[in-house]
């Protein structure tokens, strides 16, 4: 469990890294995307369709959305929540798949598939090694397509523990829309 949270923090690290970052919100006009081709012909979606699912809660302040574009994936929009009461930090990501869909949950292998609000998912957790942290990250398979990722931490928190973690990402996961975002494609 500790080396998938080692993997999913350094893959969310090489991801921003190498990605070239737009950042992206609501009623920006000036932030222009083109949904893109890569070198199967595969037809992405225009991630700003997706800004609409992260959710607004009560208590938590949203960072500005950002696209990422890597050069194996499809561009995808993320978010980051703080939440100024206790501390807590939590990092939605909408994913477009396109043909690299069907390795999405199986490249995560040391844990099992559960059901997640009626999705498929792996649900990763433990101590992050990096200053001793702890946190918890959910990988959704919406459909054949589309997926989204809630990671939870407390990089700022003295005592988040994996029930702060799951319950605040449960928090999130009741907040957003799935079935909207499944309609998509």
């Amino acid at each position: 469990m500790r080396n998938g949270i080692i993997v999913l923090g350094f893959f969310i690290i090489v991801l921003i890294l190498t990605a070239g970052c737009t950042s992206a919100q609501s009623g920006d006009t000036n932030v222009k995307t083109t949904p893109t081709y890569d070198s199967i012909g595969y037809h992405s979606l225009d991630p700003l369709q997706f800004q609409k699912f992260f959710p607004n809660i009560p208590g938590w302040q949203m960072d500005k959305p950002f696209i990422i574009t890597a050069k194996s994936s499809s561009p995808n929009i993320m978010a980051g929540y703080g939440n100024s009461e206790n501390h807590h930090v939590v990092h939605v990501l909408f994913r477009d798949l396109g043909p690299y869909s069907n390795s999405y949950l199986n490249s995560n292998t040391q844990n099992r598939i559960i059901n997640f609000h009626g999705y498929p998912a792996v649900k990763v957790s433990g101590d992050i090694d990096i200053a001793d942290d702890r946190g918890m990250g959910v990988y959704i398979k919406i459909n054949s397509r589309l997926a989204v990722e809630i990671n939870a931490d407390g990089l700022i928190s003295e005592n988040y523990s994996l029930s702060d973690a799951d319950a605040d990402i449960e928090t999130f996961a009741n907040a957003i829309d799935f079935n909207g975002f499944a309609a998509l494609v």
